[in-house]
């Protein structure tokens, strides 16, 4: 279960102004702010006066915070808005030396590891990204919460919300590499776990706290300017949301009408021989424009039912086919052969993902038989796109390539039970295997896999977990006894014996 201590702090803090509260927040966030705060401004003395202002905007605003706040989130958010203001005051001059203190921090990736080549990019990249995202980001990494705690603090379903981290991951990898930083989303999720939250300086908790719940009242002029300017970038930014969501929930609920009066459970399902070129203004209109291109062998017309994060990966497999072959063939060949089959289909039930991304599950007739299946849809300047294909699937997810044949592995461990603290612990690393490649040792403790907790787990059922379907993750959560140090890295299972 993930820890509620810092909603019943902020709730003491917020109803009676209990300074011990307040600090016991501060202790436990104040390392998470800073951080973020550094890589933005790139000087401790800097962050120390944007950690400075996030406090102090917490004590204002305690009292307003929904009970449905997630800390983490808001803090996170508040330290980018508050080291953007903070930022602005600073000389042309200055952001063209960090600019170019980046640039040459880039160029030296030989000699540099991946974490100082991420470093001065991570907050551009995390920009890109939306809230919800950034802060789903923040627990699973920042603070190195499993899948099923990162979902519990966000209300959300453990399955949706490892796919929208690991969704995040690939926008964050795409975006590095288009920098020049090439590595893997594993490679950047286990830097992120590593290194992206540091120690504060120790005298920094005590400062902050004090001149917080006094409300800046002893705080020098600087300070006050940059909480003014924060303010009002929050106020903004809050505003703007609540425009956008406004919006996004009344095309929203439209579009879950017309999915609702449409296509119920009990109404007449629609047949190939009615299809037609529904458009995208609901995702049950798309998935009737994606099938009728696929029935007139329209590759054109697919490739534009889909999102841009599912034409991308579709390209990709493309330049990897082999033998060799263009889009519109691997369309028509590899792709929409799965679903040229169904003649027929309506809408059972729609979940939503957030507030542009939903997934449809479907009645279809196929090949005589009746079947379920998902459809991730999203919405792209105000039309759905095809998203996610069979994404409850195990293994057919996004663009809806099934391996020739299924073919098991595993990622390259042995592991054993230590006889004193009872814990799930490397035993051997097999030469070769992924889990060799990541830099593994014998003696580190599993605490995790794949979210799953291996306390009180019988060991088979450990080893059961790291194995299955090639190609696929094995997420882990690490220990060093030696070094109390707690590290999740993301290993790709591989078609080897182990």
């Amino acid at each position: 279960m993930p820890d509620n201590r810092d909603s019943d702090l902020l709730r003491e803090y917020a109803g009676s102004g209990s300074e011990s509260a307040f600090e016991e927040i501060v202790r436990r966030q104040i390392n998470l702010v800073y951080s973020v705060a550094l890589r933005f401004t790139g000087n401790g003395e800097d962050a120390h006066d944007v950690t400075q202002v996030v406090f102090i905007i917490l004590a204002r605003k305690a009292a307003r915070l929904s009970p449905k706040t997630i800390l983490t989130g808001w803090l996170y958010e508040t330290t980018r808005f508050s080291a953007m203001n903070f930022l602005t005051h600073k000389s042309r001059r200055q952001a063209r030396e960090q600019e170019a203190y980046m640039q040459s921090t880039l160029n030296d990736a030989k000699t540099e590891s991946v974490w100082r080549q991420l470093e001065p990019l991570l907050e551009r990249a995390m920009s890109h990204l939306s809230e919800r995202d950034r802060t789903l980001v923040a627990l699973r990494f920042f603070e190195n919460k499993s899948f099923g705690e990162t979902a519990l603090a966000a209300g959300m379903n453990e399955w949706a919300a490892r796919k929208r981290v690991e969704r995040s991951m690939e926008k964050l990898r795409a975006y590095f590499s288009k920098r020049g930083v090439v590595s893997s989303a594993a490679i950047i999720a286990g830097a992120l776990s590593a290194n992206s939250v540091q120690a504060a300086p120790a005298a920094l908790a005590k400062s902050v706290t004090v001149v917080a719940i006094a409300k800046a009242a002893t705080a020098p002029a600087s300070i006050l300017t940059l909480v003014k300017g924060s303010l009002k970038l929050l106020t903004w930014a809050n505003a703007k949301t609540a425009v956008i969501v406004t919006a996004t929930l009344l095309a929203t609920v439209t579009s879950a009408f017309v999915v609702q009066s449409q296509f119920k459970p009990t109404g007449k399902t629609i047949s190939a021989s009615a299809w037609t070129d529904a458009g995208y203004d609901d995702p049950a209109s798309t998935i009737q424009t994606v099938l009728w291109a696929i029935s007139r062998n329209d590759a054109k017309s697919i490739f534009a039912s889909m999102s841009p994060d599912c034409q991308a990966e579709l390209e990709q497999l493309v330049a990897e086919s082999n033998p060799p072959v263009n889009r519109e063939r691997f369309l028509l060949q590899k792709w929409a052969g799965k679903y040229r089959s169904i003649s027929e289909f309506r809408v059972l039930d729609s979940h939503a993902l957030g507030d542009a991304e939903v997934l449809l599950n479907l009645s279809v007739q196929s090949r005589g038989k009746a079947e379920k299946i998902w459809f991730g849809l999203k919405r792209v300047e105000g039309q759905w796109k095809m998203h996610d294909f069979d994404p409850k699937s195990t293994w057919n997810g996004r663009t809806a390539q099934p391996p020739l044949k299924p073919v098991y592995g595993g990622v390259g461990l042995k592991m054993e039970v230590d006889e004193q603290t009872h814990e799930l612990r490397i035993k051997e690393i097999i030469p070769d295997s992924p889990a060799s490649k990541a830099g593994l040792s014998p003696g580190l403790v599993i605490r995790e896999i794949n979210g799953v907790f291996t306390a009180k787990k019988p060991i088979g059922e450990c080893v059961f977990l790291t194995r299955g379907l090639v190609s696929r993750p094995v997420w882990l959560t690490l220990v060093d006894p030696q070094r109390n140090k707690t590290n999740t890295l993301e290993l790709e299972r591989k078609p080897t014996v182990y």
